[in-house]
């Protein structure tokens, strides 16, 4: 399994364009990998969870064919996680010569801003497939669980996805909150070799839909206590808001000290 982060910010991105905080400073300065868009992944270089507002500059910026993408996921229906404009220019009006047949998995919210555009599924070259929690779909060689995440309850909850394929195991938790009880004990003995999770405030406050540390520590202890994880796990954090957020290297230097490695934009891993 090959994981490419798209994009690694919070809402606003990295710097926000309108902020003159110290972060948004330090990220202008030292440019590189202190630059986020905003949030999203690919998997082998045809799965792809959530489709935001950067995806054309992040694919191009990667030097990535958005042709091959045969599976999107959609975390929730939040403008950074879910611009289905993007997904407008699928149709034929865009591409003379259309792309292969994609499937999109997201909940109702989802599906109904999808719908407003006023597309057929079939112009969009689009299936669609309505999650329900903890229910699993098997699409070609992968097994997607979407479990219930603490955020965005007005669009009926946000999804995590766990993810499998050929034995390994992915959890993808942006954006996610602390989860409940029931998707604690869903996530008991799951051999989950790679968590991806947010920690969208970092040392700063936060309300109990968004994590920073000391709350991301707190979900992988009590995730840890219920035998979540395979020995030799990877922690990676994504979705950094600009808010209070370090400079590339001393972010770096203090998740190391947690076990946790800070995405960026373009880091790869296996």
């Amino acid at each position: 399994m090959n994981i490419r982060f798209l994009g690694t910010g919070a809402a606003e991105g990295v710097p926000a364009p309108f902020c003159l905080c110290e972060g948004c400073k330090i990220a202008r300065e030292h440019q590189g990998k202190n630059v986020r868009k905003r949030s999203s992944i690919l998997i082998n270089d045809e799965f792809l969870i959530d489709i935001g507002p950067d995806f054309v500059s992040s694919i191009n910026n990667q030097d990535i064919s958005g042709e091959k993408i045969k599976i999107i996921c959609v975390t929730h229906a939040h403008f950074d996680h879910f611009y289905p404009e993007n997904l407008e220019i699928r149709s034929k009006r865009y591409v003379p010569n259309p792309p292969e047949q994609c499937t999109l998995i997201g909940n109702s919210s989802v599906m109904y801003k999808l719908n407003m555009l006023g597309y057929t599924n079939s112009a969009l070259h689009l299936d669609k497939i309505n999650i329900e929690f903890y229910r699993s779909i098997h699409l070609g060689e992968y097994l997607i669980t979407p479990i219930e995440a603490n955020h965005a309850k007005e669009y009926g909850a946000a999804c995590n996805f766990l993810i499998e394929h050929y034995g390994k195991v992915l959890l993808y938790a942006s954006d996610t909150g602390l989860y409940s009880q029931r998707t604690l004990d869903f996530l008991s003995n799951k051999n989950i070799d790679i968590l991806i999770m947010e920690c969208t405030n970092v040392l700063g406050e936060t309300g109990s839909s968004h994590l920073n540390i000391e709350m991301f520590n707190e979900q992988v202890n009590r995730l840890n206590e219920l035998n979540a994880f395979n020995r030799g796990c990877k922690f990676y954090a994504t979705h950094f808001s600009h808010s209070e957020l370090l400079e590339y290297k001393d972010l770096k230097k203090l998740m190391n000290d947690h076990n946790i490695e800070p995405a960026f934009d373009g880091l790869l891993i296996s």
